[in-house]
C-alpha cells in the first residue's frame, strides 16, 4: 500500500497546499525571468530608437545652424552693398554740386578748395556710419538717413555715442556747407579757411 493512501485528509490538504505554493513560486520565478527578458528587449529597442532620434535631431540642428550662418552672411553682404551704394550716391551728388558750383562761381579755385575740405569731413562722417564695430541694425538705421542732410546723420551718430569726431568741427562744417547749397552765395576765402580748419581738426 502506498504511503499517500495512508495519509489523512488533513495531511493531504497540507501537502496539496505546499505543492500549490511551490508551483506558484516556480511560476512566478519563470514568469519574472521571461518578463525580464522582454523588458530588457523593450529597453534596448527604446534606447536604440532614442539613439537614432538623437542622431536625426543633431543633424537637423547642424543644418539649422548652417542655414542661420548663411542667412547672416547674406544679410551682411546685402548691408555692405547698400552702404556702398549710399556712399557712392552721396559722392555723386556732392561731385555734381561741386561741378555746378565751379561752373557758376567767379572763383573756381576757392570753390575747389572748399569742396576738397568738405569732402574730408563728409568722408569721416560716412566712415563712422559704416564702422564694423557698430551693431548691424544701427548701421542699417544710418543707411536709411537721407544724405542730402548730413546734419541728421551726424545727430544720429552723436545720439548713439558713435560720432567719435570733433563735434564742433563736424557740425560747423555741415552748417557752412549747407549755407552754400542753394548756390546763391559766392564763396569767399574766409569760408574756405574755416572749412579747411574744420577738416584739419577732424583728421587729427
Amino acid at each position: 500500500m502506498s504511503w499517500w493512501t495512508l495519509m489523512t485528509e488533513a495531511q493531504a490538504t497540507i501537502i496539496s497546499g505546499v505543492l500549490t505554493v511551490l508551483a506558484g513560486i516556480i511560476a512566478a520565478l519563470l514568469g519574472g525571468w521571461v518578463f525580464s527578458k522582454k523588458v530588457k528587449s523593450l529597453e534596448d529597442a527604446i534606447s536604440d530608437a532614442n539613439d537614432k532620434l538623437g542622431l536625426h535631431v543633431e543633424g537637423f540642428k547642424k543644418e539649422i545652424d548652417k542655414l542661420g550662418e548663411r542667412l547672416k552672411e547674406i544679410q551682411e553682404v546685402t548691408q555692405e552693398t547698400g552702404e556702398k551704394v549710399i556712399r557712392q550716391n552721396a559722392d555723386i551728388v556732392d561731385r555734381q554740386e561741386a561741378v555746378q558750383d565751379l561752373a557758376t562761381s567767379p572763383d573756381g579755385d576757392l570753390k575747389s578748395k572748399f569742396s576738397e575740405a568738405w569732402e574730408v569731413v563728409r568722408s569721416a562722417i560716412e566712415d563712422r556710419a559704416v564702422d564694423p564695430s557698430i551693431d548691424g541694425r544701427t548701421r542699417a538705421k544710418y543707411l536709411r538717413i537721407d544724405r542730402r542732410q548730413y546734419r541728421d546723420l551726424a545727430n544720429a551718430l552723436r545720439a548713439d555715442g558713435n560720432l567719435n569726431l570733433d563735434e564742433g568741427s563736424v557740425f560747423g562744417a555741415i552748417e557752412l556747407r549747407q549755407s552754400y547749397r542753394n548756390g546763391r552765395r559766392v564763396i569767399n576765402i574766409e569760408d574756405v579757411a574755416k572749412m579747411k580748419t574744420f577738416s584739419d581738426a577732424i583728421q587729427t
